[in-house]
């Protein structure tokens, strides 16, 4: 399941430092804010977004939040940023459910799916939700073809 951290750093200094060794590793892109508050990184497998907020009068700190879509991507982030100040654990889209089922092999069966999607996604409990609404949406006549992909592994 994906974490939802968030950071506060004193020093632009240290926080560059640390950002750069952090986007070697997790090979992200940097872009720009549109409200030109900040920045973003991200990484192509859309498994982690990182924001860099400017210093807010309040806490006289950047704010930096990132969403990891896996625990290993959060220990990276952990490693490298130090303690979070804040996280929670976020469920996986409805979109990163389907991409993931894309990925698997036609043969897989419905017992492994669960499996797979138990280990890696860590949506044991919601799995009976997602398979219900990616079934539904797959049987609409004008439906995307991603959902009728990801509807076949669940069959």
């Amino acid at each position: 399941m994906g974490k939802y951290l968030e950071f506060q750093f004193k020093s632009e200094q240290k926080l560059n430092q640390l950002l750069e060794k952090l986007q070697r590793k997790i090979s992200g892109e940097k872009r720009e804010l549109d409200t030109g508050t900040g920045y973003e990184i991200k990484n192509k497998e859309r498994t982690f977004e990182l924001q860099v907020l400017q210093p807010d009068k309040a806490i006289n700190a950047f704010l930096v939040t990132v969403r990891a879509q896996n625990n290993k991507v959060a220990d990276i982030v952990k490693g490298i940023l130090g303690k979070p100040t804040s996280e929670r654990t976020i469920a996986p889209s409805i979109l990163e459910v389907i991409e993931f089922l894309r990925s698997l092999p036609k043969e897989t069966t419905e017992k492994e799916v669960k499996r797979l999607l138990k280990e890696e996604l860590e949506i044991e409990a919601k799995y009976e939700f997602y398979k219900k609404k990616i079934l539904k949406r797959a049987a609409r006549p004008n439906a995307q073809e991603i959902f009728k992909e990801a509807a076949q592994r669940l069959k």
